[in-house]
């Protein structure tokens, strides 16, 4: 069967879920298109790890990719290709602390993270994979891109903000989830001129 490979931080992978095989957006949407759900989200990920973790990923020539690109402030320090150590700006241990008093600047942070980002449409499209990319906030995210025709008009703050959170009491619950790979599945349907066929899947379904 052919495969929905997702990358993105927890909001991809499903933190706070009862299920998160079944119950994050992207298993909603890998329902939708009928394809074998790949879940690499990585827990605290930073686009810079996101874009490792797309770079150093087996692709198969009929795989699918959606990139949920995740806040641009966020950073990963790699110790090799295995070991690394976030930073949060709301962590508060000295380290961090010490990270974004002396060394972040927005305009640093928004500088790279484009590089990141684009670096990973153009290594997608040499590839000739399908694929979309999300993000946080889908104005920002045509900020980054240098084109946009791949990104999934959907913000997934529209989604976080009005349902119901997780178990952990921080991350979208499943209400959200579904309600948020619904809405960017029926997007994606639209961007390949397959509208007609779009149903959206019911709480009893996932």
């Amino acid at each position: 069967m052919k495969r929905l490979i997702t990358f993105g931080c927890s909001i991809t992978s499903g933190v706070g879920l009862p299920d998160p095989k079944t119950q994050t957006w992207g298993a909603v949407v890998s329902k939708h298109l009928n394809l074998n759900l790949v879940n690499k989200g990585i827990h605290g990920a930073s686009n810079k790890l996101i874009c490792h973790e797309v770079l150093n990923f087996n692709f198969e020539p009929s795989d699918t990719v959606i990139i949920l690109w995740t806040y641009e402030d966020r950073y990963t320090k790699f110790f090799n290709k295995d070991k690394y150590f976030h930073f949060f700006p709301s962590f508060y241990t000295k380290l961090n602390k010490s990270y974004y008093k002396d060394f972040h600047t927005d305009y640093d942070s928004k500088f790279t993270n484009k590089l990141y980002i684009n670096h990973i449409l153009y290594f997608l499209t040499n590839k000739k994979l399908k694929f979309y990319f999300a993000g946080i906030n889908y104005k920002y995210l045509n900020s980054f891109t240098e084109h946009n025709d791949n990104n999934i008009p959907v913000d997934f703050q529209y989604f976080s903000l009005r349902y119901p959170k997780a178990s952990d009491n921080l991350h979208t619950g499943v209400q959200g989830n579904l309600a948020y790979g619904n809405k960017m599945a029926e997007k994606i349907f639209l961007m390949e001129k397959n509208y007609h066929n779009f149903k959206p899947l019911s709480p009893k379904i996932i």
